[in-house]
């Protein structure tokens, strides 16, 4: 049985609007990209905790970075690896009209949106282990975007009054057509 693809699905006919790399990476089929990121988590106990609760790599800079993508009926499994750090693995999937991501014990709901040249992902729910935490305690800058090189992403999270958990960005090589 065919399933429809996950990101065209959720942003409808603005999934055309946007930049040819970054529906490459979106398109619904499994692949495989390579390209450079940076990750630095967070510092301090409950933070260092928290970041291996949800399964993030350590800091690295400007390492080489894997990014595959596994369509498996109506989920995408993400498997990233920035340089030689342990691999980040989620799985995302469509609740209603929300992009849902598991990742470690946390799950995070979101509304994407299309935007100049890629895709906002904004935070809508966020639990650990089922256990729905406010959205007020986290800031969450997530997005995706063509650049010159391919594909761009850039994720940072911060938990209100401890800091930055995570902020990872980096490039994919995404051939242009």
């Amino acid at each position: 049985m065919n399933h429809p693809a996950l990101f065209p699905t959720l942003l409808g006919e603005h999934f055309e609007e946007l930049d040819e790399r970054v529906r490459a990476v979106h398109d619904g089929r499994s692949g495989r990209w390579q390209g450079t990121a940076s990750v630095q988590r967070g510092s301090g106990w409950l933070l260092r905790l928290a970041a291996t609760c949800a399964g993030l790599p350590a800091s690295v800079s400007q390492a080489a970075a894997t990014v595959d993508i596994e369509v498996r009926h109506d989920r995408e499994i993400w498997t990233r690896q920035f340089g030689g750090s342990r691999r980040m693995r989620s799985t995302l999937f469509a609740r209603g009209a929300s992009l849902v991501e598991r990742i470690g014990l946390v799950t995070l709901q979101f509304q994407i949106r299309s935007r100049a040249r890629g895709i906002q992902w904004e935070l809508r729910r966020l639990q650990i282990l089922g256990l729905t935490l406010p959205r007020r305690w986290f800031q969450v800058d997530a997005r995706s975007e063509s650049c010159p090189k391919g594909y761009r992403f850039v994720v940072g999270v911060c938990i209100v009054g401890l800091g930055d958990l995570i902020h990872y960005e980096g490039q994919l090589s995404v051939p242009h057509e």
